[in-house]
């Protein structure tokens, strides 16, 4: 490309910052995978311990059985409907972190395959401007092989973004579910979390 006059050198300069771009997308997506995998850890520590007031509420009532005292058992039946409504808000937010988590994961392999399609796209604004200036290279390389490619990595990269449009979806409504539960823990008079 050295022997190619800078002034002919522009569409091979725009695919350059689109490989560039494509590669910094990846670098942030691979960041929000480790941050989604620390709020994984997050709410799964959490649900341990929404787990163990959930154990510490069924003991007390037990026990308040035991005494035969009306105060102490309603006291100890509200404590554990409030633990259980808890651990179910823990629990859907939990398998919500989880699928932001995959969420991001394809994230990742989508963004994986727009890097491919920007270098792809790079090899052929490159076969194209020495084509246009003669350049004997130009005559080694395959134009149907290079396009092929192009063509291969947009299809591969366009069946990842069908995987993270899914599993967006598939997130919201876990989500959902945990907004739902939270919302119901904490108008039971818990912390919904």
């Amino acid at each position: 490309m050295a022997r190619v006059p800078p002034s002919d050198m522009e569409d091979v300069r725009q695919a350059q910052l689109v490989v560039n771009t494509a590669e910094e997308n990846l670098t942030r997506a691979k960041v929000a995978l480790q941050d989604s995998k620390e709020d994984l850890k997050v709410a799964k520590e959490r649900e341990k311990i929404t787990n163990q007031q959930q154990k510490v509420a069924q003991k007390a009532l037990e026990l308040g059985n035991t005494t035969d005292r009306s105060q102490d058992i309603t006291r100890a039946q509200n404590e554990l409907q409030q633990a259980e409504e808890n651990m179910t808000a823990a629990r859907a937010e939990t398998e919500w972190k989880e699928k932001a988590v995959t969420t991001c994961e394809s994230t990742v392999k989508m963004r994986e395959r727009e890097v491919d399609v920007a270098k792809a796209q790079l090899n052929q604004a490159r076969y194209r401007t020495l084509e246009r200036n003669g350049d004997a290279r130009a005559e080694k390389l395959d134009s149907g092989k290079v396009n092929d490619q192009v063509a291969k990595a947009r299809a591969e990269a366009a069946k990842e973004q069908d995987r993270v449009n899914m599993n967006v979806k598939l997130e919201r409504q876990a989500e959902a579910r945990w907004k739902e539960a939270s919302s119901k823990a904490r108008s039971y008079g818990g912390s919904g979390r």
